[in-house]
């Protein structure tokens, strides 16, 4: 990238180069990226690779004269590629702890099912919390962004539950103990 953001410099000269040169055939940056990802075999951790790799070269294009030669459109297409790659991530990544809740918080009103609710999301989320925490993306803006984004997602649902189940928890001391996580845990582990 840096040698390409050089040739965004002298784009004059290149068009001149380029102008009788004949298109090469239609090939996307997302087919080759998307080639290095596929060694991975966790789907979920070849997601931020190709969002972070992606983000690199869209802000290396933004920040040189190649926006020039590329426009604005390709920036577009590309930055919303980053975005589904992050999408993609944290669907693959983080959905089965999300739906391991109730969508009705108030629906689950033993205290035996609240306790098979925290076992299985105490389970779920130490899984993936292992899993995912060897994943890395060297970009901190965009690191930040999937975090904040993952968090809001699962704290909140995960809130809405504890929340509702505050009561419970205080009065039955079994389930006091199956109760391994408070959302603010849950941000902290996922803010790191």
């Amino acid at each position: 990238m840096y040698y390409l953001s050089l040739l965004g410099d002298y784009s004059n000269i290149l068009a001149d180069i380029l102008a009788d040169l004949p298109l090469p055939a239609k090939s996307s940056l997302s087919e080759f990226v998307l080639r290095h990802a596929k060694h991975y075999k966790d789907d979920s951790l070849s997601y931020p690779l190709l969002a972070n790799n992606l983000y690199y070269v869209v802000s290396k294009v933004r920040t040189s004269n190649i926006k020039y030669l590329l426009g604005d459109e390709w920036l577009t297409k590309h930055e919303i590629k980053v975005k589904q790659f992050a999408l993609n991530y944290e669907w693959i990544a983080w959905s089965r702890i999300i739906g391991s809740l109730p969508e009705d918080p108030t629906a689950v009103t033993s205290p035996e099912e609240v306790n098979e609710v925290f076992k299985r999301f105490n389970s779920l989320f130490d899984q993936s919390y292992k899993r995912q925490s060897v994943c890395v993306v060297p970009d901190s803006k965009l690191r930040d962004k999937i975090k904040v984004s993952i968090a809001r997602k699962l704290v909140g649902v995960y809130q809405e539950f504890y929340g509702a189940r505050s009561l419970v928890i205080e009065r039955e001391r079994n389930l006091a103990l199956e109760v391994k996580y408070t959302p603010e845990d849950v941000w902290n582990y996922l803010s790191y």
